[in-house]
């Protein structure tokens, strides 16, 4: 049998067909080595041929066994455990609201639950969809939400001296949330410089700034931070990989000298230059402002009456407000400490395996890609557990537990993201990817 017609039998027997081409060139390369070995031995080219392809045995029955590898596959425990999440958060959030009345808490829970199994739905959609084409229209993706998040800051809604939202069709969007996905798409835009030396370094900083600049316009100073944060810890990895023709350490250095140098200076600058409003801002998130006496007090009183397990003693209705912010606050003071713990546990294993599984990667799309969905969700968590033990007097967005349509939404879609990446562990080969337009699009 001749190779050809050997590593065409082999393919028909794969079903993924996403998965052809890695597998026939894997095979492919097989063979031509055992023919050189052969050949060495003094067998003529097709004699050399005929025997390496012998060696590769029964087509159909090699076909059947990578067929059984290199297929999609499904992590129905974690899908399961977001699912359950999901329910946790949603009740505990009803429950507050029951127990505080909705002028407190302001949660409308037919509303939520619409969201929450719209962004399950788009989560299962993303799942199923090839990360690499998502890839593929990276810098286009980022152009359309920077355009958005634009459009937003001139002429979205104003609310509280901010302007993160826009309507279409009756639905509110909040933009600020939907900047959060520019950190995927970023990790995919680094992928696509590899071989690079320090001009792709000096695109990559420029990269990072109109996300940022944005939220900071709206504005929002946590989603400043946790951008920043992400995207250098994207670069970081990146460089660390060896993706770029640069000297990695010196570089390195360079970079997170920058990180810890550049908040001290933003700090001093809005302080000293900036506008009123964004200078109480600030001393909010330093814990002077002078609106932070009422929201450090509260979490004061919700934590100091809490109990190891079972509800503590809560303080009067009057004393809280914005308690949509503030679900794990409640938690520990209604349930225990232990209950908080238990749920907070839940979470953070569900998002540092996923982590896990994105830097396990073989493909360095998957990993890069995988690595920036799982850091802003690991970073929203870290923020979230700050501000409700009272280390940052601010609200913000946490996965599962925070009140909001476009949060969960843009959750779910990073969640979806992890999952697809890890479906298609054993499909997508590095050798198939095409991220250029000039170079064909990736096979279905």
């Amino acid at each position: 049998m001749k190779k050809e017609e050997y590593l065409n039998i082999v393919t028909e027997q794969i079903r993924c067909r996403a998965a052809r081409g890695a597998v026939r060139e894997e095979m492919e390369n097989h063979i031509a080595d055992q023919m050189e070995a052969f050949a060495a031995e003094g067998m003529e080219p097709r004699e050399a041929e005929a025997a390496a392809v012998r060696e590769m045995g029964d087509p159909v029955t090699a076909g059947n066994e990578l067929d059984r590898i290199h297929r999609p596959k499904m992590d129905w425990k974690m899908i399961g455990l977001i699912g359950f999440l999901g329910i946790v958060g949603l009740a505990l959030q009803n429950l507050m609201q029951q127990h505080f009345g909705e002028s407190e808490v302001g949660i409308q829970p037919g509303r939520q639950l619409i969201w929450l199994l719209l962004g399950f739905g788009v989560m299962i959609l993303v799942c199923y969809l090839d990360y690499s084409r998502i890839a593929y229209w990276a810098k286009g993706c980022m152009l359309a939400i920077s355009a958005l998040a634009l459009y937003t800051i001139a002429f979205g809604l104003e609310v509280n001296g901010t302007r993160q939202w826009i309507h279409i069709a009756r639905i509110s969007i909040n933009i600020k949330m939907l900047l959060l996905l520019l950190v995927p798409l970023y990790g995919a835009v680094l992928y696509s410089w590899r071989g690079q030396g320090y001009r792709a370094i000096g695109k990559a900083v420029l990269l990072m700034l109109p996300g940022m600049f944005f939220a900071w316009r709206m504005p929002s100073v946590l989603t400043v931070l946790l951008l920043f944060l992400s995207f250098t810890i994207l670069l970081t990895l990146a460089v660390g990989k060896g993706w770029f023709r640069v000297a990695k350490k010196p570089l390195l250095a360079g970079i997170w000298s920058v990180v810890l140098l550049l908040p001290i200076a933003g700090v001093a600058a809005v302080l000293l230059m900036g506008a009123g409003y964004q200078r109480e801002r600030v001393l909010a998130l330093l814990g002077r402002g002078e609106g932070v006496s009422f929201q450090a007090r509260m979490i004061k009183e919700l934590l100091a009456g809490s109990r190891l397990m079972g509800a503590g003693e809560l303080p009067p209705a009057d004393h809280l407000s914005y308690l949509s912010d503030y679900t794990l606050a409640y938690a520990i003071s209604y349930y225990g400490i232990l209950a908080a713990a238990l749920l907070m546990g839940m979470i953070a294993f569900l998002l540092f395996r996923l982590l896990r599984i994105s830097l396990k990667q073989k493909n360095s799309l998957g990993m890069i890609m995988g690595a920036g969905s799982a850091t802003v969700l690991v970073l929203q968590v870290l923020f979230y557990l700050l501000v409700n033990l009272g280390g940052i007097p601010m609200g913000n967005y946490c996965p599962f537990l925070s009140y909001g349509g476009s949060g969960m939404l843009v959750t779910y879609i990073l969640l979806g993201l992890l999952l697809s990446i890890y479906r298609y562990e054993n499909v997508i080969a590095e050798s198939s990817i095409r991220l250029s337009r000039k170079a064909r699009k990736p096979a279905l």
